[in-house]
């Protein structure tokens, strides 16, 4: 029954999402004819509407909850609705025309967005059970996904961090835009919608705006000299490499084996990402950390609308449109990913560069206009965040990418290298397209094959060529050669989303060639297919990883603790604040189900988003609590200097265990058999 309601709560968020991710960007597309929207086919009718809301919703929300409150925000909704409903109202037979014509001839298409939605839907939500809980692979991630959601919602913008109270309410540290949006749905549901359904519902939509991204890229391509295939088969083929991973599987088996029997190396992970330092399958990365493909999802919107300043015939205020949605989307793409934002920016930069020296100062200088508007729309989120964060070392450093090869297995064989830390760079650059060949498969041996082909063409390149090859090179770059520092290095797994598509892209008509037995990749033939077999059942492998495996409390204990939480969120006003043990890297039941703010969520999370020192120092005293080394007026002092309204106790805490402990002689607000809630 419970995941019954789970699942209808996703189900009710994936209705709701349009009326804020896509009816803005209809009227937008149908009102501005913008990307020539009238002249575009119906798939990218259907699509472009949904890109453009994902670029402009972010920053235009934020902007405006943040000067004249969310009431503000709704009210802008009201208006575009209103508007939406008058011309339906006055063109309902030709939309319903429209939308007949558009199932019958996408049955395929409307099938395999039919077949994600219901997957994704299935593989996210929990099963529960009498006793057992199994939750995804990825709540780690979803976990601060979920939490900042409702963080929103509570507490509006800027919304407070929910892992950390040291007292008083501190600011998110956080790149939240895309979670503002989730936070929409969220309120919009009410009661059949919670912030777990609305993140998962937001999942499910950037697979569509990914979808819709190929779809709009394959019309905008077609008939160029580096873009051969119909616009349709192209996209369908684009689809398809969506499924597509690297050859990680091989490696992850290997590590898992040898492990397994000999006891060597520390084993291949969870998941199929964990081998070595990440470059993330595209559904992977839409579960693990939608708002990074979100994120490349508005940068590469910008980049449809800078290839039509190129393609000229824009004048007057129509220019002006597509120049101030570049800076909006790339505003708003800096606002959900920054690391996806940097790694195109540099691409942008370089391809500038390459424009000047040709001679198009004009295209040039409106993308400039474009970034100045993008860094202004930025700049209060950019003064938010540089208000919250506490910390104050620099969050990049130089380097060269990590390979597991030659971090690990080398210099445990070869004890010398232990012995000069350089080797260590030395290494990874000389086994850097080992590296990649291993991460990226069957789309680098397509970018390679695809690269000879164009230079047997004789021709010249065009501009939109040299676009996308400075974008993919930014991406190696940033990716290659530079780190983040905070925590994890996800700069290093994020920014090559930017190059990944880039590569996709150019695997589309080499995968076009492949089917047709092309006289160009005959050599190349089995090749290609062991890539792409491998590719695909590595995609398969780490969705089963995603449904079936998973880390955390287990077992009767898990679903004790995720009832407990149930109970918390109906039975307990928006503004209390939780207490539980944060003895572990991430409090999961807390965020997940219980929707309040926490003490300290974790070893992890409690510290992670630069609360500094009061988030140290708060854990240690909610740990000290849980384990039972305060006396009365010692747990007294604690409750009240955080404002605590409800205390959780597992069974795994360390102060259940003793039984004339203040958990066995106060009465609970809610109690089962291994967790016990008390009420302040």
């Amino acid at each position: 029954m419970e995941t019954l309601s789970q699942l209808l709560g996703l189900l009710t968020a994936v209705l709701l999402f349009p009326l804020v991710i896509w009816v803005p960007g209809w009227l937008l597309a149908r009102s501005c004819n913008v990307l020539d929207f009238a002249r575009l086919p119906a798939t990218s009718r259907l699509a472009l509407p949904l890109l453009l809301s994902m670029a402009l919703s972010p920053v235009v929300v934020y902007l405006t909850a943040r000067t004249l409150g969310l009431q503000a925000v709704w009210a802008v909704y009201g208006v575009l609705w209103l508007l939406a409903l008058t011309h339906l109202a006055r063109n309902w037979r030709a939309c319903g025309t429209q939308v007949n014509l558009f199932f019958r001839d996408h049955r395929a298409g409307c099938l395999i967005l039919l077949a994600w939605t219901l997957g994704s839907a299935l593989s996210v939500i929990d099963i529960v059970l009498p006793n057992d809980l199994w939750r995804n692979l990825n709540t780690m991630d979803s976990t601060a996904h979920v939490a900042f959601t409702d963080s929103i919602t509570r507490t509006g913008v800027p919304p407070t961090n929910p892992f950390a109270f040291p007292g008083e309410p501190i600011r998110l540290f956080y790149y939240y835009y895309w979670y503002l949006i989730c936070s929409l749905v969220d309120q919009l549901g009410g009661g059949l919608v919670n912030a777990r359904a609305a993140v998962q519902a937001g999942s499910i939509y950037i697979g569509y705006a990914l979808a819709g991204l190929v779809i709009v890229f394959c019309d905008i391509l077609r008939g160029r000299t580096g873009f051969p295939g119909q616009p349709q088969r192209n996209a369908t083929l684009g689809w398809l490499l969506l499924a597509v991973t690297g050859v990680d599987i091989i490696p992850w088996t290997f590590l898992h084996l040898i492990h397994r029997f000999f006891h060597l190396g520390p084993g291949g992970g969870l998941s199929l990402e964990h081998w070595n330092e990440q470059v993330t399958a595209w559904m992977g990365a839409v579960v693990m950390s939608p708002h990074h493909p979100a994120g490349m999802v508005m940068g590469f919107t910008a980049v449809l609308l800078l290839i039509r300043l190129c393609d000229g015939g824009l004048t007057g205020w129509r220019r002006l449109i597509h120049v101030g949605l570049i800076g909006v989307a790339m505003s708003s793409a800096a606002g959900v990913s920054l690391y996806v934002t940097l790694a195109l920016g540099l691409g942008l930069g370089l391809w500038s560069v390459w424009m000047l020296f040709t001679g198009r100062r004009t295209v040039v200088f409106a993308l400039v206009v474009a970034g100045v508007l993008a860094l202004a729309l930025y700049l209060p989120f950019a003064l938010e965040l540089r208000a919250s964060a506490r910390i104050t070392e620099i969050p990049l450093k130089l380097t060269v990418r990590a390979f597991e090869i030659t971090d690990y297995w080398l210099p445990s064989i070869v004890k010398v290298l232990k012995q000069w830390p350089t080797s260590r760079y030395v290494l990874r650059l000389v086994f850097l397209p080992l590296n990649y060949l291993l991460e990226f498969g069957y789309f680098l041996v397509a970018a390679l094959l695809y690269w000879r082909w164009r230079r047997q063409q004789k021709q010249s390149l065009e501009t939109v060529e040299v676009l996308l090859l400075s974008i993919a090179v930014g991406s190696f770059l940033v990716c290659t050669f530079l780190a983040s520092t905070f925590l994890w290095n996800d700069l290093g797994w994020r920014a090559f989303l930017v190059g990944q598509f880039v590569l996709l892209l150019w695997a589309i008509p080499v995968t076009g060639w492949l089917l047709e037995k092309a006289d160009g990749i005959r050599a190349w033939r089995r090749v290609l297919l062991f890539l792409l077999i491998t590719g695909l059942t590595g995609t398969a492998v780490e969705m089963v990883n995603f449904r079936l495996r998973t880390d955390g409390l287990s077992g009767p204990q898990s679903v004790a603790a995720y009832e407990a939480y149930q109970w918390i969120r109906t039975h307990t006003p928006q503004d209390t604040i939780v207490a539980s043990n944060p003895d572990a890297a991430v409090d999961y039941f807390s965020s997940l189900y219980g929707n309040r703010q926490m003490v300290c969520g974790g070893r992890v999370y409690g510290i992670h988003f630069a609360v500094g020192e009061a988030g140290k120092k708060t854990l240690d005293q909610t740990l000290r609590f849980f384990q039972g080394d305060y006396d009365e007026a010692g747990r007294l002092e604690f409750l009240q200097r955080h404002h605590v309204g409800i205390i959780v106790v597992l069974e795994a805490d360390p102060i259940w265990r003793d039984k004339s402990s203040w958990v066995w002689s106060q009465t609970p607000a809610y109690a089962n058999a291994s967790a016990r809630v008390f009420q302040r």
